[in-house]
C-alpha cells in the first residue's frame, strides 16, 4: 500500500462553518504544499464572490492509498 500523502485544497465558510474542496478530474493529487495552498486561496476567492459570506483557503493532508 502507498503511503505517500498529498494535500486537498479546500475553503471554509466563515459564517456556517461549510466546506468545500476542489477534485482534478484526471485523477491528479497534489504533493506539493505551496501550489496546494495557492489553489485554496483561489477557491477561497471564487467562493466569496458567489456568495455573501466570508471564505478562507487551506489545506488537508491525507494519505494516498492504492486501489486494487
Amino acid at each position: 500500500m502507498d503511503t505517500r500523502k498529498y494535500y486537498i485544497a479546500m475553503a471554509r465558510n466563515l459564517t456556517d462553518g461549510r466546506t468545500v474542496k476542489t477534485q482534478d478530474l484526471d485523477g491528479h493529487k497534489e504533493s506539493n504544499k505551496q501550489f496546494a495552498e495557492f489553489a485554496a486561496a483561489d477557491l477561497a476567492k471564487k467562493m466569496n464572490k458567489r456568495s455573501r459570506d466570508k471564505w478562507i483557503g487551506f489545506v488537508q493532508l491525507h494519505p494516498r492509498t492504492s486501489r486494487k
